[in-house]
């Protein structure tokens, strides 16, 4: 089995001290063999912490926040808007989300998941949790 944290918009430590004890508790390094995230980050010890979970550091993947300051996040090279990684069968697709006006919406998701060609995006930047099918992906 594959485990694959799909994580974003942590801002630590602008907006909170540190992620939740009782989440963090889960984050076992060396079990996650993939990690995706949609960015915001904001300090490069965000990104230590996560390439610290894999096993294999060139399994981390992050695309671009807003609050990502990336003069420093990691080594003075800006993450990309928008990344594509193939885990097992499936392509996945990375974006912030912020790109996407208006924020959320359901269609211009769609439109960057086909011109990706993803199975599967997964989007930051809005709180909360949402799944959308469109056209059988």
């Amino acid at each position: 089995m594959v485990l694959v944290l799909c994580i974003g918009d942590m801002h630590v430590p602008h907006r909170a001290t540190d992620l939740p004890p009782k989440f963090k508790k889960l984050l076992v390094p060396g079990k996650i063999q993939h990690v995706l995230c949609t960015g915001d980050l904001c300090v490069k010890e965000a990104y230590d912490y996560l390439r610290g979970l894999c096993p294999n550091p060139g399994n981390v993947h992050v695309v671009q926040g807003v609050y990502d300051e990336m003069g420093g996040a990691h080594g003075g090279v800006a993450f990309p808007e928008t990344k594509t990684v193939r885990v097992g069968a499936f392509t996945i697709g990375l974006i912030h989300g912020h790109q996407i006006v208006p924020w959320g919406d359901v269609d211009q998701l769609a439109s960057v998941q086909r011109k990706m060609n993803a199975d599967v995006l997964v989007v930051g930047h809005r709180a909360g949790f949402a799944s959308h099918k469109i056209e059988d992906r």
